[in-house]
């Protein structure tokens, strides 16, 4: 649903995103340096969304809603991945965030699939 948002992606919508996604690099950041992950997984899941927000398509909104409690679950099953890989785990959202504002949707899904492949984890694994 990220990558679709991101392909899909509306100049306007960026431009009304924008301010919220750098806000939020800056503050996931200090989440993390305050070793506060519960903060960070709430700012990472809202980073996230941003991704199918950007799209303006209200029905793939809802469903990637009604999965934000699984992503959740899974970044938390990741906490120690993360907060041992600080530096790697921002770089990685940053280059998610330079990608879908470039409207780069091949390059954007590729970071994302890296991103996934290192720190996802299914719920109850």
């Amino acid at each position: 649903l990220e990558t679709a948002g991101v392909r899909r992606a509306l100049p306007a919508r960026l431009a009304e995103l924008r301010d919220e996604a750098e806000a939020s690099l800056a503050e996931q950041q200090a989440a993390l340096v305050a070793d506060d992950f519960a903060r960070f997984n709430e700012l990472s899941q809202r980073f996230h969304r941003l991704f199918v927000e950007v799209g303006g398509n209200d029905t793939m909104l809802a469903l990637y809603d009604r999965v934000a409690e699984r992503q959740l679950l899974s970044t938390a099953g990741s906490a120690r991945s993360i907060t041992q890989n600080q530096r790697a785990v921002m770089a990685e959202h940053r280059t998610l965030f330079e990608t879908a504002w470039a409207r780069d949707g091949a390059g954007f899904a590729a970071a994302l699939d890296v991103h996934q492949a290192v720190h996802a984890v299914s719920p109850g694994v």
